[in-house]
């Protein structure tokens, strides 16, 4: 019966991820969704509308690195049962980005708008790149580990240094194929302008974060790959 529970549980998790992750591309690429990043009808740049943006942001930063760390998991594997806790972990950051989509405020203001030109089109294919190389990235090291499967069915093994594809050109392509798909946009406002910039931010400290945990990790190895490959772009 736990068994059966926990693959319903992993199923919702995966739905409800897969769901969001779908929503997102579409809100910050302002297409198909109801709620886009950049609205005709958003208000010009004020405090309250820069405040509750850069709250949305300070709150999705402490949850999707507080719960990263070896710490917290370790407090945290001691309430939920262990093979869940990279499941939870994928839900409550899919609720932290639902957060941010529901509660974003547009900000007006053009900063350029190519929409309608061939080179728009050129520049979606930009975006949609940097989405195929978090997907082959996650796929390349181990998408059933990075999803949570694994540990669901307690198949954990010991964990060795691999350097697959783009991971031998920079240290963090998925981090890198986000920022490309977040900055490759036909329309920039100011409110995406922002966004962009605080994804930048976030990411860059993540990345410092979790370097920590590799080097603390795989040790000589670690600090060698970092001397020969750059941490976010080649």
């Amino acid at each position: 019966m736990q068994k059966i529970i926990h693959k319903f549980y992993a199923f919702y998790c995966y739905l409800f991820t897969a769901i969001v992750f779908f929503y997102f591309v579409g809100f910050y690429n302002n297409v198909i969704v109801p709620k886009q990043i950049s609205s005709p009808e958003a208000e010009n740049i004020n405090f309250e509308n820069l405040l509750i943006n850069l709250s949305l942001f300070l709150f999705f930063g402490l949850q999707h690195s507080i719960m990263a760390r070896d710490w917290f998991k370790k407090w945290w594997q001691s309430i939920i049962p262990k093979q869940l806790e990279r499941l939870t972990y994928l839900l409550f950051s899919s609720f932290a980005i639902a957060i941010i989509i529901l509660f974003w405020q547009p900000i007006n203001g053009v900063i350029w708008d190519i929409r309608g030109t061939a080179f728009a089109i050129f520049i979606r294919g930009i975006s949609l790149s940097g989405l195929l190389i978090v997907a082959v990235s996650v796929f390349s090291l181990s998408a059933a580990d990075f999803s949570g499967w694994q540990q669901l069915n307690k198949t954990i093994s010991e964990t060795s240094f691999q350097t697959p594809l783009f991971y031998k050109f920079v240290r963090h392509p998925i981090y890198l194929g986000f920022m490309i798909s977040f900055w490759a946009t036909p329309l920039l406002t100011i409110g995406h302008l922002l966004f962009a910039i605080l994804m930048t931010i976030y990411i860059y400290i993540g990345a410092i974060f979790e370097e920590r945990n590799l080097v603390k990790t795989f040790g000589d190895d670690y600090r060698n790959y970092q001397k020969k490959v750059g941490m976010l772009f080649p």
